[in-house]
């Protein structure tokens, strides 16, 4: 099973699960037509999320979202092993090399 496959299996349980409003939130949280992130290149990360308007020339908080979003999936699907350790573990396993 792709880890795609798990996160519609997600949503539909969080759609029914969350309220309208936080439903709403994560609807606009999270970028659903970015690729894998962990196999896009540079070109692909700038089309996804790039905002002229940052200094970077980046959504960061959108690409944040969006990496922890995946993440979480994959870890569901049993693609990639939970963090080993807390959000900082995280940031430094896996946000900071990307």
């Amino acid at each position: 099973m792709s880890w795609k496959d798990t996160e519609a299996k997600v949503l539909a349980r969080l759609e029914v699960h969350l309220s309208p409003e936080n439903w709403k939130w994560l609807r606009g949280a999270v970028n659903w037509e970015a690729g894998d992130l962990e196999e896009a290149s540079t070109t692909e990360v700038r089309l996804w999320f790039g905002r002229p308007s940052n200094k970077n020339g980046i959504n960061d908080t959108g690409l944040c979202r969006t990496m922890i979003w995946q993440s979480w999936v994959k870890i569901l699907a049993s693609l990639v092993e939970p963090v080993n350790g807390n959000l900082r573990s995280y940031w430094y396993q896996t946000v900071e090399p990307f």
